[in-house]
């Protein structure tokens, strides 16, 4: 599926919709920008075609934060199949328009519950996963991005429910988990992305990687206790502190074979993931010379 050659990522959705002043009657009372996947299909399709354009191989679909907890009280809250299948629809129709080359993956965020601090909340938990997981699936994505996993309990139960839907659909998608850490290596429920690998890994599981952190030296440390496929997409503030280093410090990275898939996070847009995929297309380029 993802070859030799470097992937790029696309950036943030929530943030880059936020910039476009979309009215609010499309909201319907709600904060939820997963809810523009019914709601305002246009905009969301506009996003996706700017991170193709700015060079994006993958482009991730607008359902983050779609999970019963932050749709709760709202018109929506038994609406999360149908907004996650819509978005990965929305996701794979843009795709399409620009040939085979563009993969869609289905985002899967943290939910903002923590099994670790509050397991009473399992049961709806589970069930929200079913809804989110399963519209993706049958809306066709070609992989799973369970994405800035803080909480161990809360990862074990989205790969027991994804491992459960593929045996009652009959089917395996990859799947590619993307941590958040503290400078010590650790989640925030306190285990270290070392052991937590060591401990899940199995088939389905394609790749490992961090998100919204920079810190590079836990990239490496991912890279030495697995041989898959290595995802690291850090948030605006990074990049903008690196500012003119940016370049020496991707280029680094992809020489010591640490990154294949790379992208950006939270606040990020298609000029930070244009200026990526240059990076990322000399890279390539200078590899198949060699």
């Amino acid at each position: 599926m993802f070859g030799e050659k470097v992937l790029v990522l696309d950036g943030a959705m929530g943030t880059v919709l936020k910039n476009k002043n979309i009215d609010k009657k499309f909201f319907n009372s709600t904060t939820s920008f997963e809810v523009l996947n019914i709601t305002a299909e246009a905009e969301v399709k506009d996003v996706h075609r700017e991170y193709i354009e700015a060079g994006a191989d993958i482009i991730e679909t607008n359902t983050f934060n779609c999970n019963s907890f932050s749709l709760k009280g709202t018109e929506f809250e038994d609406s999360i199949y149908k907004i996650c299948k819509k978005g990965a629809e929305i996701a794979k129709e843009v795709a399409k328009n620009y040939g085979n080359r563009v993969l869609v993956a289905g985002s899967i965020g943290p939910t903002g519950v923590s099994l670790t601090q509050n397991s009473i909340v399992e049961e709806e938990l589970r069930k929200s996963y079913r809804e989110q997981i399963g519209g993706l699936i049958d809306g066709r994505v070609d992989l799973l991005l369970i994405e800035t996993v803080y909480d161990y309990r809360n990862l074990k139960l989205a790969l027991g429910v994804s491992e459960e839907l593929f045996k009652n659909k009959r089917l395996n998608i990859p799947i590619i988990i993307s941590f958040t850490c503290s400078e010590k290596g650790e989640i925030y429920s306190g285990e270290s992305i070392q052991n937590i690998i060591k401990e899940i890994d199995n088939e389905s599981i394609v790749g490992y990687g961090l998100n919204c952190v920079g810190m590079t030296q836990f990239i490496e440390k991912i890279s030495d206790i697995t041989s898959k496929k290595i995802i690291f997409y850090p948030n605006d503030i990074i990049l903008k502190e690196l500012d003119n280093n940016l370049e020496n410090y991707i280029y680094n990275l992809l020489k010591k074979n640490y990154i294949h898939i790379i992208g950006g996070c939270c606040g990020t847009d298609s000029k930070y993931i244009g200026k990526i995929k240059k990076i990322v297309k000399t890279f390539n380029c200078n590899k198949i010379v060699k």
